[in-house]
C-alpha cells in the first residue's frame, strides 16, 4: 500500500512540475513574440518618421526593415528550441533532481568508459 501511495505521489508531483514548466515556457513563448512584434512596429514607425521628416531614402529604411523583420523571425523561429532544451532540467530541478550540466555530463561518460561505478 505505501508503494502505490508513493507511485501516486510522485506522479502527482511529477504531473505539477510538468504544468507550472509548461505555463512558464508558453509565457517566455507568447512574452517574446509580443516583445518582438512590438518592438518591430517602433523600428517602423521610426523608419517612416524619418523618411517623412528628412526625405532619406525609402529603398535604404525598406532593406533595413527587411534584414530587421527577417533577424526578429529568426529569433521567433528558435525560440522553442530554445525552450524545448530547458523544459527537460526545469521539470527535473522543480523535482529536486540534479541538473546534468556538460561538467556532470563529461564525469558520468567517462565514468562509464573505465567501468567504474
Amino acid at each position: 500500500m505505501a508503494e502505490r501511495t508513493t507511485g501516486v505521489r510522485e506522479l502527482i508531483n511529477e504531473t505539477a512540475a510538468v504544468q507550472v514548466e509548461t505555463l512558464g515556457a508558453s509565457v517566455k513563448l507568447w512574452g517574446t513574440w509580443l516583445d518582438t512584434m512590438a518592438w518591430y512596429g517602433w523600428e517602423v514607425g521610426q523608419s517612416l518618421s524619418k523618411i517623412l521628416a528628412t526625405n532619406a531614402d525609402a529603398n535604404e529604411e525598406i532593406n533595413h526593415l527587411v534584414t530587421r523583420g527577417q533577424q526578429k523571425l529568426t529569433r521567433l523561429r528558435e525560440l522553442p528550441d530554445e525552450i524545448g532544451r530547458e523544459f527537460s532540467s526545469k521539470v527535473g530541478r522543480r523535482l529536486g533532481h540534479p541538473v546534468a550540466t556538460p561538467a556532470r555530463q563529461r564525469r558520468a561518460r567517462a565514468k562509464r568508459k573505465s567501468g567504474r561505478r
